[in-house]
């Protein structure tokens, strides 16, 4: 089995206080974090140096790069204010340029976009609403998705965590308490929905392929359902703190060969997709990780990016781009899994 081989490459210190939120944008170029203090930096992976700086007086709960606006970022606040912000060569200078600002009820819990860049959709409070994007500055035509179909008496009021857009245009909701529900956008009909093994969803990732969602859950670590026919799989023991509730972060790695776990256990774990086995133990001192994420750069190397709550750092978990082979042998497999 072939796997890369992590280690740390940078810590970044900006951050004064645990930061909330990691992201990666599409073309790894940015690494965008968030912090409880709510502060966003934007930092270029190259240099890895600081190139923006946004304050807000509201912890960062979400963060979404826009594929329609190069360098756009949609950030998310406890408060339930949104900002969009362009990052371009002219704003290099670290000054603020919001470009769009709405305020929702209660705080923002995640935010998405269909790949066409048309389609926002925000986990707000209790509810989910749609927009429609007319240029990088106006959002139109707000809508609220209907609320979850319940599967048991006396769950409480529903509380989106995370939003996929799949390929297709569906939208799919993982809910705290109401399983994982796929909608149809047009119609606002449900067109499946997964009930879960266990209370108290936390995270969730769905398969580069899209055959396979993975979900958090706040009792006993990991589960794995099948998207065609909306069964559990298998689950995966992780380490878990009860008494924290904190939300575990889940992943797959872009070329979907791994899953990057996060959690109260102070590591970052990295396992195999198709058999779970652990591949790497990623150790950050027992710190809490409540934000992963990851890339592929340009030449071929995988970068996992950590966000810290004890130390308020991000760590930047690198793997070596795969080397040319030697003469006479085979180049070194890749595990990609496009069947996920």
């Amino acid at each position: 089995m072939f796997s890369p081989k992590y280690e740390i490459a940078e810590t970044l210190t900006g951050h004064t206080s645990s930061i909330t939120v990691v992201l990666f944008s599409p073309d790894g170029e940015y690494l965008a974090s968030g912090s409880e203090s709510g502060v966003v930096l934007v930092t270029a992976t190259e240099s890895w140096e600081t190139v923006k700086t946004l304050v807000n007086v509201s912890p960062v709960t979400a963060l979404l790069w826009d594929p329609t606006f190069p360098v756009t970022l949609v950030c998310g606040f406890a408060s339930g204010a949104t900002l969009t912000v362009h990052i371009g060569e002219s704003d290099l200078d670290r000054s603020e340029h919001g470009v769009w600002a709405d305020t929702f009820d209660g705080p923002i819990h995640c935010i998405s976009i269909n790949d066409l860049g048309h389609i926002l959709a925000i986990g707000h409070g209790r509810e989910v609403t749609l927009l429609d994007q007319r240029t990088l500055s106006y959002w139109e035509n707000n809508r609220t998705m209907p609320s979850p179909p319940e599967f048991t008496e006396g769950l409480p009021a529903p509380c989106p965590r995370v939003l996929h857009f799949m390929k297709d245009g569906r939208l799919v909701v993982a809910y705290m308490d109401h399983g994982i529900v796929c909608w149809d956008v047009a119609s606002m009909s449900v067109l499946w929905n997964i009930v879960p093994r266990s209370c108290s969803l936390g995270w969730s990732a769905i398969s580069p392929g899209e055959k396979h969602i993975v979900v958090s859950n706040l009792f006993d670590g990991l589960d794995f359902y099948s998207i065609a026919n909306c069964t559990l799989s298998h689950s995966v023991p992780c380490p878990i703190n009860q008494q924290s509730n904190a939300l575990v972060p889940v992943l797959y790695s872009s070329d979907g060969s791994a899953v990057i776990v996060g959690g109260t256990s102070g590591s970052v774990r990295v396992l195999d997709s198709r058999s779970c086995e652990t591949l790497q133990v990623l150790s950050h001192d027992g710190d809490l990780i409540q934000a992963v994420d990851s890339c592929t750069t340009a030449d071929g190397s995988q970068i996992i990016a950590a966000g810290v709550g004890i130390s308020s750092g991000a760590t930047v978990i690198t793997s070596p781009a795969p080397g040319p082979p030697k003469p006479g042998a085979p180049a070194s497999p890749r595990n990609t899994y496009p069947d996920l």
